[in-house]
């Protein structure tokens, strides 16, 4: 392998596909003739997301090939694609490995091996369907493909692992509760109780669309709205679930406070969004606050950090490098949301659990609540909240501290993490 092959390597290794990109640019200039430097620019621009440039670059190569050169370049070109999709497999980036399946699918629709690849994939995203096989053309395809050809070994896998496969979306239940906490209870509630100029949701930290999900009843409703998730397997899934709607617009990126407007304006969300659903484990408070400052929704449902009680006022600073790292330090406290309520004038009227539940002023009649009020009722009086919430036992003692007392020992608590969080009375 040359130095600029190996560099190239390392680069896709990196995820740096702009600059592999660059290296065989210079090598079809270089060396216009070879056809392997065509087939890995095509998959850099395929990493990249430019799928049209990818299949285009792929054409060009092929463009003055007889049959059999065309039948030799087609199997260069399916084993570098063949390579990488196993790569990404191996890393559990199931959604890379089936984008790249779907290119091989394309270039080469009967190659049964490939199909079958595209079956094991779709079942790690578990968006696999049992009519895949038939949409596929698989069992025809085994009818009439040489044993040869075949892989047998990865046959047996792939039935052992449709037999065992639960297929986590079909035979939805029309009447079943889909929030986590039957947060959509609530908001059903709201809705009867106040005027929705516009029958539109936002749906930040969307995950699946289903599974645990505030807005999935609204959009069989007939609701339109936006979905917006950044994991890559969670979005696949997401597509998946809306992959009928004409209502629903997706979004796949990370959010932030300094993102958060152009996101909703790019995708024409209307300024007085019916429900907006916002849960994305971190700096919360300053992606409302961005929405807020240009959006007026008539709920909004919005997590809160329920281990961390009022009056202290506690929430993750904005910051590009974190993520959740599945403890309690996320989010925002009760106590923290209610500057936001008062700063655009938006009433406390429920929190759920860990859900607190604002409505504009000027549309409702219902009493805003204090974050004491709110906590009390919606969290700390709960009988049960000790059986939902059983990760929160090791902050049970700082409900029995008074304020000073419990903001020095969530200081301390949290200390791993000075600097990166507001924390007062």
């Amino acid at each position: 392998m040359a130095n600029w092959q190996r560099k190239a390597h390392q680069y896709l290794l990196e995820g740096n596909y702009t600059e592999a990109a660059k290296i065989y640019e210079q090598a079809i200039e270089a060396e216009p003739s070879v056809k392997s430097h065509y087939w890995h620019l095509g998959l850099m621009f395929l990493l990249q997301g430019q799928e049209t440039e990818a299949q285009t670059t792929w054409l060009v190569a092929m463009a003055e090939g007889g049959s059999e050169q065309l039948d030799l370049w087609t199997a260069e070109l399916m084993q570098v694609l063949q390579t990488e999709a196993i790569r990404r497999a191996d890393l559990a980036d199931y959604l890379t490995a089936w984008t790249i399946r779907q290119h091989m699918k394309q270039i080469a629709p009967t190659d049964i091996n490939n199909l079958l690849h595209i079956i094991q994939v779709s079942i790690k995203l578990e968006t696999f369907q049992i009519e895949d096989i038939n949409a596929l053309g698989i069992i025809d395809l085994l009818l009439h493909t040489e044993e040869s050809a075949l892989d047998s070994h990865l046959l047996l896998q792939c039935i052992k692992n449709i037999l065992a496969y639960e297929q986590p979306l079909k035979n939805i239940d029309e009447d079943s509760k889909h929030s986590y906490l039957d947060e959509e209870s609530v908001v059903d509630k709201l809705l009867k109780e106040i005027y929705i100029e516009n029958k539109y949701c936002v749906d930040i930290g969307a995950s699946d669309g289903i599974t645990m999900s505030n807005t999935y009843f609204l959009y069989r409703r007939g609701w339109s709205g936006l979905a917006v998730e950044c994991d890559s397997i969670k979005f696949t899934k997401l597509a998946y679930a809306h992959r009928d709607s004409v209502n629903v617009d997706l979004a796949k990126c990370l959010v932030t406070p300094d993102n958060i407007v152009n996101i909703l304006n790019s995708h024409q969300v209307p300024k007085k969004i019916g429900f907006l659903s916002l849960d994305i484990d971190g700096y919360d408070y300053f992606v409302l606050d961005k929405v807020l400052s240009s959006f007026r929704p008539s709920i909004v449902c919005v997590e809160i950090n329920e281990s961390i009680p009022p009056p202290l006022k506690f929430t993750v600073k904005w910051d590009k490098n974190y993520f959740w790292e599945e403890n309690h330090f996320f989010g925002q406290s009760i106590s923290q949301l209610n500057i936001l309520c008062e700063r655009y004038e938006y009433a406390l009227v429920e929190l759920h659990y860990n859900n607190a539940f604002l409505i504009p002023k000027e549309i409702t009649n219902k009493p805003s609540l204090t974050p004491e009020q709110a906590y009390k009722k919606g969290y700390l009086d709960r009988d049960d909240r000790k059986q939902k919430f059983p990760w929160n036992a090791d902050m049970e003692d700082i409900h029995s501290l008074s304020p000073q007392e419990a903001l020095e020992y969530l200081n301390n608590f949290f200390s791993q993490y000075e600097g990166k969080f507001i924390c007062t009375i």
